[in-house]
């Protein structure tokens, strides 16, 4: 059977045109390796907590008071909060290291964004410290930033390891 043949559906989450022949064949045999399950279990954990944020945000901002700033502010929260998920769903099935940090830093920034929004409903009065301080705080540990930073490290840390490579390759060749 062609790799290409095995429809997305039947592969686990998180499987990716990345991993080695040994990683499919596996697949296909049935088993898996423990390591590709632990991530996938975290990656389905934070699919799951990323989902409900969005639909706890959702129901928040239809909460929230009918005056301008709150319509507004409730757009902007409603925007943010929902982006979290859809964009963690697809740092999960990112297929370059490229693109994997620039969706994990899409997530990390509309957390961000999402905090500020409820730090101002707080500050201003629009709903409650208790009403807010969960969500601010789910939002606060949703952002990505040090996952973003280990991402952005580990793909420069590539890069420099193929460009000393090409350089003792082209080194060699001139010897």
């Amino acid at each position: 059977m062609e790799i290409s043949a095995i429809p997305d559906a039947e592969f686990p989450t998180g499987f990716r045109d990345s991993r080695s022949f040994e990683d499919l064949s596996s697949l296909m045999s049935g088993t898996t390796f423990a390591r590709d399950r632990s991530v996938s279990e975290k990656s389905e954990e934070l699919k799951a907590r990323t989902e409900a944020f969005a639909v706890n945000v959702v129901k928040f901002c239809d909460t929230l008071p009918n005056t301008m700033a709150g319509r507004r502010i409730g757009q902007q929260l409603l925007d943010a909060g929902t982006s979290v998920g859809a964009n963690y769903r697809a740092v999960c099935r990112a297929y370059t290291d490229g693109l994997f940090v620039s969706k994990l830093a899409i997530v990390d920034e509309e957390a961000d964004e999402s905090e500020f929004w409820f730090r101002v409903i707080r500050k201003t009065g629009l709903k409650t410290v208790a009403a807010v301080n969960d969500l601010e705080r789910e939002a606060h540990e949703l952002a990505f930033s040090a996952s973003l930073r280990t991402a952005r490290r580990n793909r420069q840390n590539k890069r420099l390891a193929r460009t000393k490579s090409r350089k003792c390759d082209a080194d060699s060749a001139n010897s």
